[in-house]
């Protein structure tokens, strides 16, 4: 399978180590959406603290990782203890995962998914992966830290995304149901059950579902309720601490 030249790529910095999703010329999204529709495999690679290259493949018509997940990343990987237990669900191709276990390499890190596909890729890039419909799968009370990029977008929104993202990428990565939540509810109450006291829940979100989310959390035990927003003001993620 075909590999395209490197035009984006995920770099650590070395005072501050943090992947960035980088883009060239183009909107990292689109770029990749429409290559990978071209039946070809993507790569993007990370820089990491010794300065050696690791790759994270992308095989077509799978969810492409997303430049606003960056910041998702850092916050879960700044709560994962050096030898602690993280879940990644809708793992997908594995980016989150695969930069939790560079950052804490001595941790335990699993992601899953509903994709077969998006397992295997999400294994190639070197994490282990499993098929589970969410943390059915896993230990109940094992986990230091929980994320979540779940679909989210509302069902009537799907029309408004861009052209290249409907055509190459599965809607099962996008339709979050009515309100966008149906998955992140969901994703709540199994992160309840996965995480020990005092663990993180960590989801992306947009529009103002951190408002909608917070009296999920906060009836499954949650305190401690944060939210965080792009440079433009936009709502990107949520995190939140099981009491």
């Amino acid at each position: 399978m075909m590999l395209l030249p490197l035009t984006a790529g995920l770099q650590a910095n070395h005072d501050n180590p943090s992947w960035t999703w980088e883009v060239v010329n183009h909107r990292l999204a689109l770029v990749l959406s429409l290559w990978i529709g071209q039946n070809t495999q993507r790569r993007l690679e990370s820089e990491d603290k010794r300065g050696a290259y690791k790759c994270i493949c992308i095989l077509e018509r799978l969810y492409v990782p997303r430049l606003q997940s960056e910041e998702l990343a850092r916050r879960a990987a700044e709560r994962l203890p050096r030898d602690g237990c993280a879940a990644d669900l809708c793992t997908g191709v594995g980016a989150i995962a695969a930069y939790l276990g560079q950052m804490a390499p001595n941790a335990t890190v699993v992601g899953t998914d509903l994709n077969l596909r998006a397992v295997r890729c999400a294994r190639r890039n070197g994490v282990q992966a499993i098929v589970s419909e969410l943390g059915s799968s896993l230990h109940s009370g094992a986990f230091d830290v929980v994320s979540v990029v779940a679909p989210y977008v509302p069902t009537g929104q799907l029309r408004l995304l861009p052209a290249d993202v409907q055509r190459f990428e599965p809607t099962l990565a996008l339709d979050g149901g009515a309100d966008g939540l149906t998955q992140l509810r969901r994703s709540v109450f199994d992160a309840q059950r996965l995480l020990h006291a005092g663990g993180w829940f960590l989801a992306e979100v947009g529009g103002v579902q951190d408002r909608m989310l917070e009296p999920v959390l906060r009836s499954a035990g949650f305190d401690n309720f944060l939210s965080w927003h792009d440079e433009d003001g936009d709502l990107r993620g949520v995190c939140a601490q099981l009491i």
